[in-house]
C-alpha cells in the first residue's frame, strides 16, 4: 500500500507546534538568531563550524555547551523522537511504503495558509513576531512542520497496511452500525419520571408526604393510561409527547431516543421494544426511570453477511486512532534494541 493516504487534521497552531520544540529539538539556525538590540548588524561572515553562537565578536557559545544546555532543559525526550522517526522510517522501508512528497508538499502549504490567513488575517509582519518570539523563522518552523507531517503520514500508511479484523470486531461495528443483531429501529417514548411528577401534583396541592414512592408509581401509571387512552381517542402521539413528557430532549426530537439500542432505560423498555408493532403505541412500560408510553416508528433488519464486506472496508480505511498510533509506537520500542548515551 504506497504512503499516500490524505489526512485531514486542524490547522496547526503556533503553541502546538511550540510544544513539539520539546519534544523534536528544533531550533533556528544559528545565523537566524535575532537579537534586540539597537545597533544589532547581520553577520558579515559565517561562524566557525564549532560555533553556535557568538555575541558581540567575542562572547562564544560552542555547540558542545549547546546541546549540554538543551540535554538540560529537554532531557532525552527529543532522542527518543529521533528514535522512533528512524524506527518509522526502517519500517516502512520494510514494506516497501514510500512517502508521496507532493502530498506531503500539498499538506504543509494548506497548513501554512491557515496558519497565515486564519490566525494572522494575512498578516506576514504579524506572523513574523510571533514566530521570532518563539525562536523560529518561516523556515524553520515550516520545517517542523514537514516533519510532523511525514511522521504522521508514515504512522498512518504503517497502521493502515498492517490492520485487520476477527469476526467479533466485524460484529461490532454491525450491532453498532445497524442495531443489535441487524434490527435497527427507531422509538419515540412519552416519558412521566418521578421527580417531575412530585413537583406536579404539589402544584396542584397535593401534600408532598402524602406522595410514599408505591402512591407516586400508582399516578404515574395512571397518567400514562390516561394518556394511552387519549391516542386511542384519536389524539397524535407526537402532539401528546411534546405537551406532556418529562424528556428535556423532546422540544428538539420530539420523543425519539437517538439511536436507541436496547440498553438505555434497561431491559423491561429492550422488552417492549422488540414486542412492539410498528406504529401502534405500547401499554406503560415502567423502569427504574419512570414511566414510558413508546411508539415504533421504524423497524429495519440487516443481515450480517450482506455488510460484511462493507465493515470490513470501512474499518480498513478508518482515520489511524491515537491508540493505534500508540501502540504502533510501543510495538516498535519493544521490538528494537535501543542504546543511547
Amino acid at each position: 500500500m504506497p504512503l499516500t493516504r490524505r489526512i485531514e487534521r486542524p490547522a496547526t497552531t503556533l503553541a502546538g507546534l511550540l510544544s513539539l520544540v520539546t519534544l523534536l529539538g528544533f531550533v533556528p539556525r544559528p545565523q537566524e538568531a535575532t537579537g534586540t538590540g539597537p545597533d544589532r548588524e547581520a553577520p558579515t561572515a559565517e561562524l566557525p563550524a564549532d560555533l553556535a553562537a557568538r555575541i558581540d565578536g567575542e562572547l562564544t557559545i560552542t555547540f558542545d555547551e549547546y546541546k549540554t544546555h538543551l540535554l538540560t532543559l529537554y532531557g532525552r525526550g527529543p532522542l527518543q523522537e529521533l528514535v522512533y522517526q528512524k524506527l518509522l522510517d526502517r519500517e516502512a522501508a520494510l514494506l516497501g511504503l514510500e512517502i508521496d512528497s507532493s502530498l506531503v508538499q500539498e499538506q504543509l502549504d494548506e497548513q501554512w495558509r491557515r496558519y497565515v490567513d486564519i490566525r494572522h488575517q494575512g498578516n506576514l509582519d504579524a506572523v513574523q513576531s510571533e514566530l521570532e518570539l518563539g525562536g523560529f523563522t518561516p523556515e524553520s518552523y515550516r520545517n517542523l512542520m514537514r516533519v510532523e507531517i511525514e511522521r504522521k503520514v508514515r504512522e498512518d500508511a504503517l497502521i493502515l497496511a498492517g490492520r485487520a479484523f476477527t469476526d467479533e470486531d466485524l460484529r461490532a461495528r454491525f450491532d453498532q452500525t445497524y442495531g443489535m443483531g441487524g434490527v435497527a429501529v427507531e422509538v419515540r417514548h412519552l416519558f412521566l419520571n418521578r421527580a417531575r411528577m412530585s413537583k406536579e401534583l404539589e402544584r396542584l396541592g397535593i401534600d408532598p408526604r402524602e406522595m410514599t414512592p408505591e402512591e407516586l408509581d400508582r399516578r404515574l401509571m395512571l397518567r400514562a393510561e390516561e394518556l394511552r387512552a387519549e391516542v386511542a381517542a384519536g389524539a397524535d402521539f407526537e402532539s401528546l409527547v411534546r405537551q406532556y413528557s418529562h424528556d428535556l430532549s423532546v422540544g428538539q426530537n420530539g420523543g425519539i431516543i437517538p439511536n436507541y439500542n436496547y440498553r438505555r432505560y434497561g431491559e423491561p423498555l429492550a422488552r417492549a421494544v422488540r414486542a412492539a408493532e410498528v406504529g401502534s403505541v405500547s401499554a406503560p412500560v415502567p423502569t427504574v426511570a419512570g414511566v414510558h408510553l413508546i411508539r415504533v416508528e421504524s423497524r429495519t433488519v440487516t443481515s450480517f453477511e450482506t455488510v460484511r464486506e462493507t465493515l470490513r472496508a470501512t474499518l480498513l480505511d478508518e482515520e489511524p486512532s491515537m491508540t493505534e498510533r500508540g501502540e504502533l509506537r510501543a510495538r516498535l520500542f519493544a521490538a528494537a534494541k535501543i542504546e543511547t548515551f
